[in-house]
C-alpha cells in the first residue's frame, strides 16, 4: 500500500470516529473533548472558571441585569394615570408602593392623600349594583350636577361603576367623596366595606377618620393605639382635601390658589364642561344629529380646557385642574373620531 493511500485511510477512519462520537455523546464532539480534557464551559461556569453556576448570571454567562425599582415620584405618576382611566384598584396599589418608597414627609403625605382618596373610590365601586340600565346614567349624572347632593352623586357613581363607564368614574367618584357627610350613603357603604377590604381595611378606616366620617371606624382606630398606616394616630383630626386628587370646592371649582377673576372664569369653565359632556352623550352612535352634537361638545370642552390651562399657570400644584384637563382632553380625542375628516 502506498503511503498516500495509508494517509487517506487514517484520515477517513478519524472522520468516521469523530462523527460517531458527535452523534453518540450527549454534548456532541465539543462536550466529549471537554470531558476528556477537564475544560469547563464558560457559559455555565462562574467568573473564575471554577465549578458551579453563579446565581447572579444569566444563561449566557453575562451578569444578570437588575430591573430598576420605580421611585416614589414614578409610582405617584402611575397612580394618577390609573385614577384618570378609572382604575381605582391600580391607583391604590401604586399609591401604596409610593408610600413605601417615600424619602421624606412631603413625599409620604402626597402618597397617603392619594391613597386615601383612591381607597374610598375603590370601595365605592368594587361591588356595584346589578341590572342598571345604560340609558339611566346620563339622567343620573344630570340630576347630580343640578342637585349637587351627596345621594345624587352616590347614585350616579354606583350606576357608572355597574356599567363600567370608566371615563365617568374619576369625575363622579371625586364629586361623591367631596360631597360625603356623616350619616350619608357614602359613609355607610365605606364603613360596611372596611371588614371586607382585607389588608386595605385599616387604611380605609384611617381615610374615613381623617375626613371626619365613620364613627365606628374612628373608634376602632383610636382603641388600637399607636401609629396608623398613614403616619398619624387614630385621633387624627379630619384632614382638608386641598391636596387630594380631583379636589373641588363646594361649588365644583377645583381647589387652588386662584385670583378672584380666575375663580369666576373657572365657574364658567365647569359649566361649559358639564354642557359639553351632555352634548357628548347625545353624540353617541345611536343618537340623532350625532355630528352636530359632537361639534357643540368639542367647542364647549375646548373653551373649558383653555380656562383650566390658564388657571394652572396660577397654581401648577392643583391636582383638581390636572384631572379636569386630562379628562377633557381624553373626551375631545374620542369626539374627534365622530367628526368628519378635516372638521
Amino acid at each position: 500500500m502506498r503511503p498516500v493511500h495509508a494517509l487517506l485511510l487514517v484520515v477517513g477512519l478519524c472522520g468516521v470516529a469523530a462523527a460517531t462520537v458527535h452523534v453518540m455523546h450527549p454534548s456532541g464532539l465539543d462536550g466529549a473533548i471537554r470531558s476528556w480534557t477537564g475544560r469547563t464551559d464558560p457559559a455555565t461556569s462562574g467568573s473564575g472558571g471554577g465549578g458551579g453556576s453563579d446565581p447572579l448570571r444569566g444563561t449566557t454567562g453575562e451578569p444578570a441585569v437588575a430591573q430598576p425599582k420605580r421611585s416614589n415620584r414614578e409610582q405617584i405618576e402611575q397612580a394618577q394615570r390609573n385614577w384618570d382611566r378609572g382604575d381605582f384598584d391600580g391607583a391604590v396599589s401604586a399609591y401604596m408602593a409610593a408610600r413605601a418608597l417615600a424619602g421624606d414627609d412631603t413625599e409620604r403625605a402626597k402618597a397617603v392623600d392619594g391613597l386615601h382618596r383612591s381607597l374610598m373610590a375603590w370601595a365605592l365601586c368594587v361591588k356595584p349594583p346589578r341590572d342598571v340600565a345604560a340609558a339611566s346614567l346620563p339622567k343620573l349624572v344630570s340630576t347630580a350636577e343640578s342637585a349637587g347632593t351627596e345621594k345624587a352623586w352616590f347614585d350616579a357613581l354606583r350606576a357608572a361603576a355597574a356599567l363600567r363607564a370608566a371615563d365617568r368614574l374619576p369625575y363622579l367618584a371625586a364629586q361623591a367623596i367631596d360631597a360625603a357627610r356623616p350619616g350619608g350613603p357614602v359613609e355607610g357603604l365605606l364603613v360596611d366595606s372596611i371588614r371586607d377590604a382585607g389588608n386595605r381595611g385599616e387604611d380605609l378606616a384611617v381615610a374615613l377618620t381623617r375626613r371626619g366620617l365613620g364613627a365606628g371606624a374612628r373608634a376602632g382606630s383610636a382603641s388600637s393605639g399607636g401609629t396608623s398606616p398613614s403616619g398619624g394616630t387614630g385621633n387624627d383630626p379630619p384632614q382638608s382635601t386641598r391636596s387630594g386628587i380631583s379636589g373641588t370646592t363646594g361649588g365644583g371649582i377645583p381647589y387652588g390658589s386662584f385670583s378672584s377673576a380666575m375663580r369666576e372664569k373657572l365657574r364658567d369653565a365647569v359649566e361649559w364642561e358639564r354642557q359639553g359632556r351632555n352634548e357628548a352623550d347625545l353624540a353617541a352612535p345611536d343618537g340623532t344629529e350625532r355630528v352636530a352634537h359632537a361639534r357643540k361638545a368639542v367647542a364647549l370642552l375646548k373653551q373649558a380646557r383653555e380656562v383650566y390651562m390658564a388657571a394652572r399657570d396660577e397654581d401648577p400644584e392643583s391636582r383638581g385642574l390636572d384631572d379636569r384637563i386630562s379628562r377633557v382632553t381624553r373626551l375631545l380625542s374620542d369626539l374627534k373620531k365622530t367628526l368628519p375628516i378635516g372638521d
